[in-house]
């Protein structure tokens, strides 16, 4: 983990574009799979 944020800083420094739409892309993404899995869970217990 600590690797990971030392190389976003670098990235960072030197492309902050990229990093704010790498990180909004995988929250969309998280998102999208916590929505469908709540939506399946809800649907299934009405069933």
């Amino acid at each position: 983990m600590l690797v990971a944020s030392v190389f976003l800083l670098i990235i960072f420094r030197q492309n902050p574009t990229l990093v704010i739409t790498t990180v909004a892309g995988c929250l969309v993404v998280v998102t999208i799979y916590l929505t469908f899995t709540t939506v399946g869970n809800v649907s299934e217990t009405f069933e």
